[in-house]
């Protein structure tokens, strides 16, 4: 973990543009596997990567939407998170390079993932969805989008450490505000909420999910830190979901921080988390 944690804080502080560039560096310091060939696409009018690892499946895609709190973080960040992923769930990955704020606020990004999504879901093979963080967020607001369109949805849904709830409200956001060794509440209100949201209300489920409907959805893995000030939304969304029926599993790393699945194999918890969630993803 020790290893871990400076790549962590290297980010929170600056400017939207300065962590843009730190986060960039930071995520070059994870191991990137050798076994995939990437690809670059446009997806109904989005930029893509497309990491198709050796070992995956033909007809099988996860549809993965990275993180970055809506403000930063980019497919090249996440490629390494990617090839591993992939690997481990034996498909091709595509990673949309949607629009961020404070220069494209909300529904800007949305929209980008919807339309990937979409595009998608109308043309053949099987689908998974996934997100981690903001990009949790954003894969179940899509997810809620694709239901309530009558779109095809993913046969599983996979969100890490996801975002759900912008109004940081939650009683995780106020007793762990000073535990969390990444996250903390003024900040991810200064640098990423108010730039995604703006004025608008924060309860549209569009901006966050926690509060739009669960019935319908498909089955969901959640995996979130015990030490982050978003385990709220991922506990209050599993207590949602089962009881609208959705079929909804939860790993809680004891101990363990925001999106730490991402840091494999820097550390032991991190490699047994990612096998884990890769092993759930396969069809």
């Amino acid at each position: 973990m020790k290893v871990v944690l400076p790549l962590l804080r290297t980010v929170n502080h600056g400017s939207t543009r300065m962590l843009r560039r730190e986060f960039s560096l930071a995520t070059k310091f994870l191991p990137t596997p050798s076994d995939f060939r990437l690809e670059r696409q446009t997806i109904a009018g989005v930029p893509v990567e497309v990491v198709v690892p050796n070992n995956a499946t033909p007809g099988v895609t996860l549809l993965y939407l990275h993180g970055g709190g809506y403000t930063i973080g980019s497919p090249a960040s996440y490629r390494a998170w990617a090839a591993k992923l992939g690997h481990l769930a034996n498909v091709k990955v595509v990673v949309p390079d949607y629009r961020l704020a404070p220069e494209h606020p909300y529904p800007a990004g949305l929209e980008d993932c919807r339309a990937v999504w979409k595009a998608l879901a109308e043309g053949e093979g099987r689908l998974l969805l996934g997100g981690e963080s903001a990009g949790g967020g954003l894969a179940l607001a899509t997810c809620q989008t694709a239901r309530d369109r009558g779109w095809r949805l993913p046969e599983k849904l996979y969100l890490l450490s996801a975002w759900l709830d912008l109004t940081l409200e939650s009683q995780s956001c106020q007793e762990l505000n000073d535990i969390d060794p990444f996250l903390n509440r003024p900040w991810l209100e200064s640098q990423f909420a108010r730039h995604y949201a703006g004025g608008l209300d924060r309860r549209d489920p569009g901006i966050s999910p926690l509060f739009g409907e669960a019935a319908g959805l498909p089955p969901t893995f959640i995996q979130v830190g015990s030490r982050e000030v978003l385990l709220d939304d991922s506990l209050q969304w599993v207590a949602k979901a089962a009881a609208a029926g959705v079929t909804v599993e939860i790993q809680v790393g004891e101990g363990l921080w925001h999106a730490w699945p991402i840091y494999a194999p820097l550390c032991p918890e991190a490699t047994a988390a990612m096998r884990q969630a890769g092993q759930w993803l396969r069809l």
